[in-house]
């Protein structure tokens, strides 16, 4: 304005909002009463940003964006029709918009709309839909930087106001109604949008599509590249875009952590999307970045998405290019035939499978395959509560001072108002301690959730871990949760004080998000469902998880119950109601039944439909064979038991499965002890189950509640996991605090009877059977009914006594595995289990967490001096400590050694206990004879005077027979680099070279080489590369720097005059050397002439594309676009080997494991000293075999070293692919205390 000022410009400013009619028509009249001239012309050019997604605009949202340009442009096209210039300031918003811009794309496409109109009337109008004016207007803030630079990358340049405002004068004399102004890198537009289709630019599109390699290059790259390859290459491109996207280093991202908990918000998961799909080149869906919340589950996804353009042929006319399995012709005839019935047809075709289908499942009975329980009493595991109630175990005490002040809410009065009528219950120890970093929970929120959740996870991790199921198995599958609670005195506890209340109060004490907390934190997808019945939640929740599983909506169910006592106003509540025992106890079935006392803790079991169980050999502790749920109806009280409800609930329950009620040996009875409930119960089962019948043997009734106190909500399921330990123990526990019987009770004339002491319950030719009852206060009641375990095949199989195992343990921090071990040192000398099935179960049948142990031993002896030696900081062998790199994960690297590491009796052992090592040899064997004329099997197996082991042949057989077996057992090179002759057994395994190719170099390399011997030496100097090339520069090439082994290592190597003189120099300056062995100047100028014979013999040598990456010794680094040809393998023999260059390179590639793969370590010193001067903390440099060493136990020591580094090897693959799933140690939790303040004393009840 002030240079239309200058110019002579008369400028009259208004604030005007131009989108109000009154604001507009007042300015308008006032103009108009000026002595000004008309109005001639306008230039609209209001405009506003209010981002939000389109599902979650509002209204406020979407007008304050359209009102101004849209509503504006109406008012003056209205008020305004006689002008001679009308021009609106539109963008490329109307057809380019960014996430969150759909109101801005709405209002500019309105303008557009609107100049077509005016022209329709014969009106002037022009709209121009502008790209970005650098440094103006809307795109000044931070924001609209980065929008510049987002706009940039896509290939949408901006103009400066200079050149815009050119531009607008130029504009100002043309005729069209709309316009755009855009600069445009048409080649990275094309690359951004993977290449597809854009109606409005099509025509300039199509000139720069020969100019988008980007996207088409790495679309090439994915579509050659194998499966680990591609996940190799899409795990960086994510990696690389999420860190753009969420402004967080790449080598910071946690693989495993959700994208919502490090900052990712709706838009920027829009961007997310936007950015993978422009750098594939495919179309992504906008849900991409919740669907698959977490790096790892990203790249998972898009490995497995087909990395080729979208537009790939349908699969039934693409031609099969791959060995995978094609439909059997029998099925491609069903199904042209089933294309060819009714609809009709078809669908009593489908309700027919339908239904057999759910007869086959239905009639399946439900497998406990694991258990886990936290009751008072010190019962943390099923076999210390088994311990618990075998002893007879009263575990009431009072109430802990940590809870509330017992005295003062106290009154042996039952009408003293707010006050309780007993002190005691059964309390867990330490609720308030929470294992908070194993769940990834922050700890503010952990401090707001309930303890209830907080036990519930620990405890059916511990069930999950008793099962036998990984959380890579249960990662995505149908498991269900059913999980029983029904009071919440924590929440009472935050929302008594308001200022405790925050956006974690909601989660931390909603009932519902009980179960979600487990299916979240395992992504687990069958039902989720928090259940609450009352005192038969759980049991009701067990029925409902069989039902799941016989319906087939689950293949697992978790089920169970939890309870935690930390308020007293429901005791006070029960004591009003007359329930509450004064002394805390129930004593059930008593003639002293005066009420229950109340309890806390947590059971979970794990169900599995039984033919499942079996499939999957796990351990099968009890069958549910039937189960039944109903309600007492309109009973004498809402809170009153129903004799009839529960005698009919019993025979439901009998019959669903489909058993005689004298098959039932142990009735575990809801029993609270109170003087009602008892009778009434005992009266039911008397009538159903306590029948005496022909061959029926007595019935025996318990209550754990005489025990631990009613643990309500987890009550049903405490009773379960009695009743399973009962079966397995074979044995009934006594009944505490049971001296007479109860008067009201009558065991006459039926086969019931309550145990006073442990009662023998042996297994018999029928198997046994226990039945559990629970019932809710509202009338919900549920009876199960559980057989013991079938006695399955094989189960008893005895496995090698003697075989050399691997136990692996691990933990979620280095204090948790140390505290596991200390309790697998004491469990390994108590356990009765073999050796066989605790490795079977510690390796193949747990969650592998990142801080790992693994020993290697023959029995449970040598096992636990394996920990012993671990937990003494011993430096012996036998075991290896370490932790999975948390962000990146292991990176293997496969590292051939040169010529040297050769042994005499190298190889003898794998041939005869490894098939897939000597078929390999074999293979070798079998194209070497034709050049050799000699045998490599009769070489490996002949005594130390004949052999001819120091043959390179035979290194590299062995080495490509090494990598073979280590293959087998999981261990998959990410990269491969060999030293001098070891990179042609590096680059057969990298698939460069066919076995046939390979043997040909080593053949003609170890041929032509032999010719060198005899004319010079070679020496081992610590000296740095520049030093040593300083030294022996003076000397040309009588000698050479032959090799780079380390910062500080070297190898000359030359005429044996010259480095004789070199070694004198190196003496007289306190530098140390070693002449080598050898009679040969390899890697030296003396090679030239070999190196040019070598050449000559491959000449038409021809190899593949790595499969894998491969670093070169040659090179000094990663060998990307190298032609392995005859020349490449000239240079190897003659110029130096670059190792530490090639080692630093793979440790900046983030590589943490090297597996030398040789007959003996001789590159083990120098790839860690390569990684100290590199400041690697946490990197395994490990050996296949050693010299003299028994070589089984030296790869499963390696095996070990590399679990420890983070690898999960094919454990099946060398230890026993079978075994018994049995119970270890759990989980050692490191919990810390979180909890929310207590209510001030003040607001404690008065007395009285």
């Amino acid at each position: 304005m002030r240079a239309l000022e200058a110019m002579g410009v008369t400028v009259h400013v208004a604030s005007v909002d131009v989108s109000d009619e009154i604001q507009l028509r007042a300015y308008l009249d006032r103009y108009a009463g000026e002595a000004w001239p008309a109005i001639r012309g306008v230039v609209h050019g209001a405009g506003s940003f209010a981002n939000e997604l389109a599902a979650r605009m509002d209204r406020r949202t979407f007008d304050a964006v359209v009102r101004p340009k849209l509503l504006g442009a109406q008012l003056l096209d209205r008020l305004l029709p006689d002008l001679d210039l009308f021009v609106m300031f539109s963008s490329t918003g109307a057809f380019l918009a960014q996430p969150g811009q759909a109101n801005y794309a709405a209002a500019n496409a309105g303008l557009d709309a609107v100049a077509q109109d005016r022209r329709a009337r014969g009106l002037p109008a022009m709209s121009i839909a502008w790209g970005i004016w650098a440094n103006t207007g809307l795109v000044k803030d931070e924001a609209g930087v980065r929008n510049v630079a987002e706009m940039a990358r896509q290939g949408i340049g901006s103009f400066t106001p200079e050149r815009g405002a050119a531009m607008f004068a130029w504009l100002c004399g043309q005729s069209q109604p709309t316009t755009v102004v855009l600069p445009m890198d048409w080649a990275a537009f094309r690359r951004a949008r993977g290449g597809r289709d854009f109606p409005i630019f099509r025509e300039v599109m199509a000139g720069a599509a020969a100019d988008a390699p980007g996207a088409g290059d790495l679309v090439a790259s994915l579509g050659s590249a194998n499966a680990a390859e591609r996940r190799q290459i899409l795990d960086g491109v994510v990696r690389d875009t999420v860190s753009r996207v969420l402004k967080i280093a790449a080598s910071r991202l946690d693989p495993r952590k959700t994208l919502g908990s490090m900052g990712l918000n709706s838009l920027m998961a829009m961007e997310l999307r936007n950015r993978l799909e422009a750098t594939l080149g495919r179309p992504l869906s906008a849900t991409l970045a919740w669907n698959y919340p977490t790096v790892e589950a990203l790249v998972a996804h898009l490995a497995g998405a087909d990395p080729a353009a979208p537009a790939a042929a349908p699969a039934a006319t693409a031609p099969r290019t791959d060995n995978s399995a094609s439909l059997p012709t029998d099925m491609l005839d069903g199904l042209d035939q089933l294309s060819a019935l009714s609809d009709e047809d078809a669908a009593l075709m489908a309700k027919q499978v339908r239904q057999q289908a759910e007869h086959v499942l239905r009639a399946d009975p439900v497998a406990i395959v694991g258990m886990a329980c936290r009751v008072p009493g010190g019962g943390d595991s099923p076999e210390l509560f088994w311990q618990l109630l075998r002893d007879g175990t009263d575990a009431i005490r009072e109430v802990p001072a940590d809870r509330w002040d017992a005295d003062a809410w106290y009154d042996s009065d039952p009408s003293a108002i707010g006050k309780t009528v007993t002190k005691w219950a059964g309390f867990l120890e330490h609720i308030d301690g929470f294992d908070a970093e194993y769940f990834g929970i922050l700890p503010r929120e952990a401090q707001h959730m309930d303890p209830q959740q907080r036990l519930f996870l620990e405890v059916a991790i511990e069930a999950l871990d008793d099962a036998g199921l990984t959380r890579e198995q249960l990662r995505g599958s149908r498991a269900g949760v059913f999980i029983a609670s029904y009071h919440n005195d924590y929440a009472q506890l935050q929302y008594s004080d308001v200022d405790a209340i925050d956006l974690r109060t909601l989660t931390g004490t909603l009932h519902s998000v009980l179960a979600n907390r487990l299916s979240y934190f395992l992504d687990l997808r069958g039902p989720s469902i928090s259940i609450d019945t009352a005192c038969s939640s759980s049991l009701v929740a067990t029925h409902l998880a069989c039902q799941s599983l016989r319906h087939g909506e689950s293949d697992i169910a978790i089920a169970g119950g939890v309870s935690v006592i930390i308020a007293p106003e429901l005791l006070v509540s029960m004591s009003k109601v007359g329930f509450m025992a004064p002394d805390g106890r129930c004593k059930t079935f008593d003639a002293s039944a005066d009420g229950f006392g109340r309890g806390e803790g947590c059971g979970i079991v794990v169900l599995k439909r039984l033919s499942d169980a079996i499939a999957d050999g796990d351990r099968v502790l009890a069958v549910v064979r039937g189960s039944a749920v109903n309600q007492d109806g309109h009973s004498t009280l809402l809170a009153a038991p129903s004799g009839p409800a529960q005698q009919a609930l019993i025979e439901e329950a009998l019959a669903g499965a489909q058993l005689d009620a004298g098959r039932i040996g142990l009735m575990e009875t809801h029993g609270t002890g109170t003087a009602l409930g008892d009778p009434i119960e005992v009266e039911a089962i008397a009538a159903t189950i306590g029948r005496p019948a022909a061959g029926a043997g007595p019935c025996l009734l318990g209550s754990a509640k005489a025990n631990v106190g009613h643990l309500e909500a987890a009550a049903g399921v405490t009773g379960l996991i009695k009743s399973v330990l009962a079966l397995r123990h074979e044995a009934v526990p006594p009944q505490v605090h049971f001296h007479r019987l109860s008067p009201h009770i009558s065991l006459q004339g039926t086969r019931l009877a309550v145990p006073t002491s442990l009662v023998p319950w042996p297994k018999g030719e029928v198997p046994r059977c226990a039945a559990i009852s629970s019932f809710g206060v509202g009338g919900t009641n549920a009876h199960v009914i559980v057989e013991e375990a079938p006695s399955l095949p094989g189960e008893n199989a005895e496995a090698s006594r003697d075989q050399l195992r691997v136990l692996s343990l691990s933990a979620h921090s280095d204090a948790a595995l140390r505290e596991l071990a200390a309790a697998w040192s004491g469990f390994l000398e108590r356990t009765p289990e073999s050796a066989a099935d605790l490795c079977y179960t510690a390796t193949q049948r747990r969650t592998h967490h990142d801080y790992r142990l693994a020993l290697v031993g023959r029995s449970k002896s040598d096992l636990a001096a394996r920990i012993a030696d671990y937990l003494r900081d011993d430096v012996a062998t036998g075991f290896a400590a370490g932790r999975r790199p948390a962000i990146s994960g292991p990176r293997v690297a496969f590292v051939f050694s040169g010529q040297g590491p050769q042994w005499h009796a190298m190889g003898r052992e794998l041939m005869a206990s490894e098939p897939v090592f000597r078929d390999a040899i074999e293979a070798c064997d079998r194209v070497l004879r034709p050049w050799s004329g000699w045998s490599l099997l009769e070489a490996l197996a002949a005594t130390e005077a004949d052999t001819r082991v120091d043959q390179t042949e035979a290194l590299f057989a062995v080495q490509v027979a090494l990598a073979a077996l280590w293959k087998s057992w999981g261990i998959e090179p990410d990269a491969v680099v060999g030293h001098s002759v070891g990179e042609i057994a590096a680059l057969h395994v990298a698939g460069v070279l066919t076995l046939e190719q390979a043997i040909r170099v080593v053949w003609h390399r170890g041929r032509i080489m032999q010719q060198a011997t005899g004319f010079g030496r070679m020496a081992s100097v610590g000296l740095t590369a520049g030093q040593a090339a300083e030294l022996v520069r003076p000397y040309g090439e009588r000698l050479s720097v032959a090799a780079i082994n380390a910062p500080r290592s070297v190898v000359l190597s030359g005429e044996t005059e010259a480095l004789t003189a070199v070694l004198a120099e190196l003496t007289a300056r306190g530098v140390e050397h070693r002449l080598l062995p050898v009679q040969y100047a390899f890697h030296s100028a003396q090679m030239a002439p070999f190196q040019q014979r070598l050449a000559d013999e491959l000449a038409d040598l021809h190899s593949a594309t790595a499969m894998i990456p491969v670093y070169s010794t040659v090179m000094g680094g990663l060998a990307a676009d190298v032609n392995f040809d005859a020349g490449y393998f000239g240079r190897n023999v003659r110029e130096p080997v670059r190792i530490a260059d090639a080692i630093r390179a793979m440790a900046d590639d983030g590589h943490t494991a090297f597996l030398e793969i040789g007959p003996h370590p001789v590159l083990g010193s120098t790839i860690a000293e390569c990684f100290a001067a590199h400041e690697e903390a946490h990197v395994a440099v490990l050996a296949s075999l050693r010299r003299g060493k028994p070589e089984r136990e030296t790869m499963l020591l390696a095996c070990a070293g590399l679990y420890a580094a983070g690898c999960v090897p094919a454990w099946h693959a060398f230890q026993e692919d079978f075994g018994n799933v049995v119970s270890l140690p759990p989980t050692a939790w490191q919990r810390k205390r979180y909890w929310l303040r207590r209510r001030p004393a003040a607001q404690l009840p008065a007395g009285g």
